[in-house]
């Protein structure tokens, strides 16, 4: 018998969350984001190795935060990829989805744009992974950039007519394809989500950055309510990005739960 679709939907979602793994083992609440830094790992099958000649089907690794710069100058000119993240991936988009239709999805109220930043992946389909393969330099990693959405175009604490903060994520997916595929998964894209405060204060050294949970939140109740809660799950995956507060070059501070709302697209 055809379940409906809130069970499927929700049948799906659990397999997710129980078939996420991490290639690190523990969950560090309490590090900054440049040890929180890691490798997730999601596949068909649960028994991963990268030793020369195993196969796995239909995987794909991607970092829990996007960067600063683009990984691919960071290795040639051998700057370390945890020096330069930039936010914690917060979302996770499954379902028909695509980096055009999760924006067109919140385009009101987040119908600025931002700076860019950059997110890596490499998918694995078909292919023997080799040790060497996981470096950045493999023809199987993808870049994609993104200046994502906010909620205004810039945020002042003295400047007339504009808000203390503005809302702000960035969505990414594979640069070709809009999305990123695996056979479990299907089409998904990840999001990351942060507050920028008086951004446009920066002169007077007013700015700062925070809050991924807010904006997390912000997003996960509009897409509750134009596509219905049972299409919604928070805090569903551990992406073991969890941190209570550090802070960065001192306006960046990072307060996340370390675990991703699942939003199905229809």
């Amino acid at each position: 018998m055809i379940q409906p679709l809130s069970k499927q939907i929700g049948l799906v979602l659990a397999v997710v969350a129980a078939t996420l793994v991490c290639t690190f083992a523990s969950d560090t609440s309490s590090a900054a984001p440049t040890d929180n830094l890691r490798l997730i790992k999601k596949g068909s099958d649960d028994d991963y190795s990268y030793t020369w000649g195993y196969e796995i089907r239909g995987s794909i690794l991607f970092h829990n935060y996007d960067f600063t710069d683009d990984p691919s100058s960071m290795e040639v000119e051998g700057t370390a990829l945890s020096d330069n993240v930039d936010w914690p991936v917060t979302m996770i988009f499954l379902g028909q989805s695509s980096v055009n239709k999760v924006k067109k999805l919140f385009e009101k109220p987040f119908s600025s744009t931002g700076g860019a930043m950059y997110f890596r992946a490499m998918e694995d389909l078909e292919h023997y992974v080799r040790p060497e393969w996981t470096r950045w330099g493999s023809p199987w990693w993808y870049t994609d950039s993104d200046k994502g959405r906010k909620t205004g175009l810039c945020s002042s604490g003295t400047l007339p007519r504009m808000k203390f903060s503005t809302e702000h994520y960035r969505i990414y997916g594979h640069p070709y394809y809009d999305g990123w595929y695996t056979p479990s998964w299907g089409w998904f894209t990840v999001a990351t989500t942060h507050v920028d405060v008086r951004e446009c204060d920066q002169i007077a050294n007013r700015d700062y950055y925070c809050c991924s949970e807010q904006t997390e939140n912000r997003l996960a109740n509009l897409a509750a309510s134009r596509l219905g809660r049972k299409r919604v799950k928070r805090d569903k995956v551990n992406l073991f990005n969890a941190d209570s507060g550090n802070t960065v070059d001192g306006n960046h501070t990072f307060e996340t739960d370390g675990k991703a709302t699942v939003v199905w697209l229809p």
